[in-house]
This record gives structure tokens, C-alpha cells and sequence, in this order.
């Protein structure tokens, strides 16, 4: 990642009024976490067809929905250094501009994920030793970073030892944020990612985990699960148009999935056996007004 990268940097210019620090929420608020990709199929969708995303908006509303965005996702939604503040702005201005008018967008640097972790610890080192400890265990499935990280004697260490592989950095940050909020007493947290690597089996193997578990209060994997939410882009299109059942389902669907969302593996679950299986627009529109089936990922 880029070493000096700042969000004061002119690239974001246009959108850093949309966006607020204040990461506090209310207990009946919904917690959403963006990566990368669905952070840009979502601008997508903003920019190209806003009729469309103001549909999407109102499902964040009803939720009483907050988002939150940590640094590396802006980092890595800007693509390359080279990304100026106009081009950002074409990609991006439109999402930023009508999201933040339907609930908080919330941007999330590495020392505020800490602090989320560690609200209402009063002893600072055993705060600290508690986030490299539930990091440790974030990043356990990689033996190199999980050295580095037990090495660590600082905030700023851990987040060198996260960002030393670019691979996955994005969703190593996002699953840490996770924990923190969850340990912090939020009900539930929602990640929205279509990553099946880095998010969906990670988050697998974290249910697994009784360490993790363990550090996080959880009393088992159904609870981490109930609590760890996961929407793919396909997940979230179910959510949205599961209360339309109207006519224009697939007028919808063939507006925002394009092909390449038509070929992905999509995770369903037909009453208590599940299946990942492609599903065109007509298939994904049966499913919604037959109701004998449902997306989970």
C-alpha cells in the first residue's frame, strides 16, 4: 500500500464533505462495512443508473443503516497514484453525494479501529494487548503476518504488519473492524463483499476459531455467524426487491447486474440443503416471486 497515502490528499476532494469521522452509532441502527468491489459496483449503479440506486438507498434507510469505509478501501478504490481528483469524482461523486443523504457514511482509519476495540478500557496495556491479540488471531491463517503482529509493540506495528502484503489488505483490515465493533457491543455487523476468498471463507474459518471466539465473547459459531453478517452485491439486490415482488423486478435486475454478476456463483439455500449455482436475471426473478428459495451469498 501507499506509505504516505492521506485522505486529505486533493484526490478526494469532491466527496470528503459527504463523509464524517464520527464513527458512533445507536443500538438500533444497522451497521454495514464496504469493501473495495462493492464499493464500486455500488458507485456503479449511483452513477450509471440513479433511479435504480435510489431504490437502493431507501432498503439503507429503512435500515436505519450506517457505513462504514475504512482508509484502505479509499486507498484502494483510487485504483493508482495516478488517479486524479476529477476522475475520482466521476467514479465516485455520485454514490458518496446520495448516500450520504439516506444515512452516515463513516470513514474508519486504522488508530480508530483500535479505539473502537479498546472503548471503555481503562488500563491501556491491557487494551492494547487485546487488539493484538484478537489481530493475531484475524490474521492467523498467514504464519508471516501473524509474526509480525505478535512482534508488534504498537498500534502503528500492527497496522505495518497488516499492510506489509497487498493481497487481501483491503479485507484483513474490514474483518478487524468487524471484531472491534462486535466487541465494542454492536448486535450485529454487516460486510458487504462479493470476495469468496478473502471474506466469505475467511469468515468461515473465524467461526471456527474457539480462540478468536473466545476473545470475542462469543459463546459459539451460530452466535459469531448471527452477528457476522456477510451480503454479497447479490444478497443485498434479494434484500431490496424480496418486499417489491412487482412487475419490474427483472426491468430492475437487468439494469444492475450486468454479466459478469450473471456468471458468478451465487450461494442459495432451498429450505435446509443450499447450492451455489449461476443465476441469470430470469432465474433471480423467479426466486424472488416464488419465494421457495433464498440468496445467501
Amino acid at each position: 500500500m501507499t506509505e504516505f497515502w492521506s485522505f486529505e490528499d486533493s484526490t478526494y476532494d469532491a466527496i470528503r464533505n459527504y463523509v464524517t469521522t464520527d464513527w458512533n452509532y445507536a443500538p438500533d441502527e444497522t451497521i454495514y462495512i464496504l469493501d473495495n468491489m462493492l464499493l464500486s459496483k455500488l458507485a456503479k449503479v449511483a452513477r450509471e443508473h440513479p433511479s435504480a440506486f435510489i431504490e437502493m438507498a431507501d432498503y439503507f434507510v429503512e435500515e436505519q443503516a450506517v457505513f462504514l469505509i475504512p482508509d484502505i478501501i479509499f486507498e484502494e478504490s483510487a485504483k493508482s497514484k495516478h488517479t486524479d481528483s476529477e476522475r475520482y469524482a466521476s467514479w465516485y461523486l455520485d454514490f458518496f453525494k446520495r448516500m450520504s443523504q439516506a444515512c452516515k457514511v463513516i470513514r474508519i482509519d486504522f488508530h480508530t479501529t483500535y479505539q473502537i476495540m479498546i472503548d471503555g478500557v481503562t488500563n491501556i496495556e491491557t487494551g492494547f494487548s487485546k487488539f493484538k491479540l484478537i489481530a493475531k488471531e484475524t490474521v492467523r491463517m498467514n504464519p508471516d503476518l501473524s509474526e509480525q503482529v505478535n512482534a508488534a509493540t504498537s498500534v502503528d506495528e500492527i497496522k505495518e504488519a497488516f499492510y506489509s502484503v497487498s493481497k487481501d489488505c483491503g479485507e484483513r483490515v474490514v474483518h478487524l473492524l468487524a471484531c472491534a465493533l462486535l466487541l465494542n457491543g454492536a448486535q450485529s455487523v454487516t460486510v458487504l463483499s462479493d470476495e469468496e476468498a478473502g471474506v466469505f471463507i475467511v469468515r468461515q474459518m473465524y467461526a471456527r476459531n474457539e480462540r478468536l471466539l473466545q476473545l470475542l465473547y462469543m459463546q459459539d459459531k451460530y452466535v459469531f455467524l448471527s452477528s457476522y453478517l456477510l451480503y454479497s452485491f447479490d444478497r443485498l439486490l434479494y434484500n431490496v426487491l424480496i418486499k417489491r415482488k412487482q412487475e419490474d423486478v427483472l426491468d430492475f435486475l437487468n439494469t444492475v447486474r450486468d454479466s459478469r454478476d450473471q456468471t458468478r456463483y451465487v450461494r442459495i439455500i432451498f429450505g435446509d440443503e443450499s447450492d451455489r449455482s449461476q443465476l441469470d436475471n430470469s432465474q433471480f426473478t423467479d426466486m424472488i416471486f416464488d419465494d421457495k428459495a433464498k440468496i445467501t451469498f
